[in-house]
């Protein structure tokens, strides 16, 4: 199969990051550059610089690039390089995993502020129907926390790899522990 044919971003550079070639998809979603390095967000370049290189063959890195449409979007970068000194990039967006998540977090916030769960245990009146709706808001509060915990999971090894872990092991203990709780409060 040709490099053009391949059905998803795919990149093949030499060690000063110059573009030899490059899928279609490729073409379509990064403007044209003789640089791959030209993609990376300033922010990731310096990983990029590090981590995207043979020393790391067959690691996945996260990095943030610029797309064509100038928007910066979280990418894998799987990379695999050959014995003629040749990166085999393919980029694989991880856009949709985060805009998920991003809603589902905006929606809990919308309806956390709009009262929407206030009305439910108001108009309850008994006990059980109070306990009810408190059971239903502790259960989506507690899918929230395992969806941001997924994405701490799915940042994590990037953070390890640059020795940045500790606020998202911080992060992780506090999920965990509101995660505990809330089950308790649940049975």
């Amino acid at each position: 199969m040709e490099d053009k044919q391949l059905p998803v971003p795919y990149f093949k550079v030499n060690l000063h990051y110059q573009i030899l070639a490059c899928s279609s998809p490729a073409a379509d979603l990064f403007a044209a550059s003789g640089s791959w390095l030209s993609f990376i967000d300033e922010g990731s370049l310096n990983k990029a610089r590090t981590y995207i290189s043979p020393d790391h063959t067959d690691q996945r890195v996260e990095l943030i690039l610029k797309t064509r449409s100038a928007q910066v979007l979280p990418f894998e970068v799987y990379q695999h390089w050959d014995e003629e000194e040749c990166g085999h990039l393919v980029c694989i967006s991880r856009d949709k995993q985060y805009k998920a998540v991003a809603e589902r977090l905006e929606r809990l916030h919308e309806n956390l502020e709009n009262g929407m769960y206030e009305p439910a245990v108001r108009q309850a009146g008994s006990a059980r129907s109070y306990l009810s709706a408190s059971h239903t808001l502790n259960r989506e509060l507690c899918s929230v926390l395992e969806t941001v915990k997924d994405l701490l999971d799915q940042v994590h090894p990037s953070l390890v790899e640059i020795h940045q872990t500790d606020y998202s092991d911080i992060i992780r203990q506090l999920i965990d522990t509101a995660l505990k709780n809330a089950s308790r409060e649940m049975y």
